[in-house]
């Protein structure tokens, strides 16, 4: 459950909880986020209630507030998913990748292959672990002034599927794929 805001399932589950007979069965209760007006319903003299874990605090947090609160992870993970749910809408062939940047200019770049190495490489910290940690901080760019000839060659000649276009001072202009290249 994600909060026990007023609502038809968080009803039921209060029901639920009511009918439980602790002298037969163990409940645990996980709750993403202890708030909403029924929470005080909940019979803790019946059921345990798990604490609360911050990241799936975050869950259905805005994306922008998943990364003001530092859940780097969650936001991440969230744009990923937004990137492949509707598959239809993107071109065979295209991946996720997130520009980090700090006054408007290119520090790193993360990739869902970036998101997918760290989750296998630091499956239990995955959440915890900060941008910095995940993201490739040389990533390959290309002046907006360039020709299309010359960012095919780029990603051609390193394997990868887009470019950061900077300005003349290395401000970040936009993105292009291998996509734009055809």
């Amino acid at each position: 459950m994600h909060y026990m805001e007023l609502g038809g399932a968080e009803s039921a589950l209060l029901g639920l909880l009511q009918s439980v007979d602790p002298s037969r069965v163990d409940v645990d209760v996980f709750i993403y986020d202890h708030r909403g007006e029924l929470m005080k319903y909940i019979p803790t003299d019946k059921v345990r209630v798990l604490p609360e874990m911050k990241e799936y605090k975050m869950i259905e947090r805005p994306f922008m507030e998943c990364v003001k609160a530092g859940q780097f992870g969650v936001a991440l993970g969230r744009w990923l998913a937004g990137q492949t749910v509707d598959k239809s809408s993107i071109p065979e062939g295209k991946h996720g990748l997130a520009v980090v940047a700090e006054d408007e200019k290119v520090v790193g770049v993360i990739t869902d292959g970036d998101v997918r190495r760290a989750m296998q490489r630091d499956r239990n910290r995955f959440f915890e672990m900060k941008v910095g940690e995940i993201m490739n901080s040389a990533p390959k760019t290309i002046q907006y002034t360039d020709r299309l000839s010359k960012a095919e060659k780029i990603m051609q000649d390193y394997k990868i599927y887009a470019l950061i276009v900077v300005d003349e001072v290395g401000k970040v202009k936009g993105v292009i794929d291998s996509i734009s290249c055809l």
